[in-house]
């Protein structure tokens, strides 16, 4: 059972893949299609930063009280952003780091946080009954 039509060329591996993303044909076309996509990158990069900088934005200001917010968070913007460009440049083959991260990431999620959210809720369940049967037991006497 073949997918691919007959024109179309069938991936061999993923280098194959990744470099038909740069082969665009020169001119007008492609360059506003390499525009948009950097336009697109450029512009939607700082939106993953949302959480880690909500995350580190309490000790950053408790650390450098008399700056005002918004110095210490541009700050802590810049250097983030400048920590990712750093680890994309020193890591020779970051596509296999981001792998293992996404792996390590999906398996904790899959293995070892729905037993942890079992066990917290049976604890809270377990004493909430206790709760319940010690005040029947303090009302009943």
């Amino acid at each position: 059972f073949n997918i691919f039509p007959k024109s179309m060329p069938r991936p061999r591996d993923h280098t194959t893949i990744e470099m038909s993303r740069f082969n665009m044909k020169k001119g007008v076309v492609g360059s506003l299609a390499q525009l948009a996509v950097s336009l697109c990158v450029y512009l939607t990069y700082p939106l993953m930063f949302y959480v880690p900088v909500d995350i580190l934005m309490v000790p950053a200001k408790e650390r450098f009280p008399e700056y005002h917010s918004f110095n210490v968070e541009f700050w802590l913007r810049v250097i983030l952003v400048m920590l990712t460009f750093m680890f994309a440049v020193l890591i020779p083959h970051i596509e296999l780091f981001i792998a293992l991260i996404g792996a390590l990431a999906s398996s904790s999620l899959a293995l070892i946080f729905p037993p942890m959210a079992y066990i917290m809720v049976s604890i809270i369940f377990y004493f909430f009954i206790l709760c319940i049967c010690y005040s029947k037991s303090v009302a009943v006497t």
